[in-house]
């Protein structure tokens, strides 16, 4: 279950970078930006801790893991809130939105 959540974990932070400026997807995050909700940015694209909830689900249901949906979110929203604090202390924040 350990290497599920870490699998997990990288995805979600993958599609985090994807849709940072300058990435492949950063085109994509400035159109959901102005099509999404407020109040959805932050689970689809803008925080990585977030995102842990969403883009977990997602992968749930394209992967069907052998673990529980509950069993495996709540330990990458762990996962992913610690690699944001680390994240914080050594990068510069990417700035904003659009």
């Amino acid at each position: 279950m350990l290497e599920q959540v870490v699998l997990t974990s990288l995805k979600i932070l993958a599609v985090y970078v994807c849709f940072q400026e300058g990435m492949i997807l950063a085109p994509v995050r400035r159109w959901l930006w102005r099509i999404l909700p407020q109040v959805l940015h932050k689970p689809a694209f803008e925080c990585l801790t977030c995102m842990g909830g969403f883009w977990t689900l997602v992968f749930y249901v394209l992967g069907r893991p052998a673990c529980g949906l509950i069993e495996l979110m709540l330990p990458v929203i762990g996962l992913n809130w610690l690699i944001a604090i680390w994240k914080d202390q050594f990068f510069i924040p990417h700035g904003g939105g659009y």
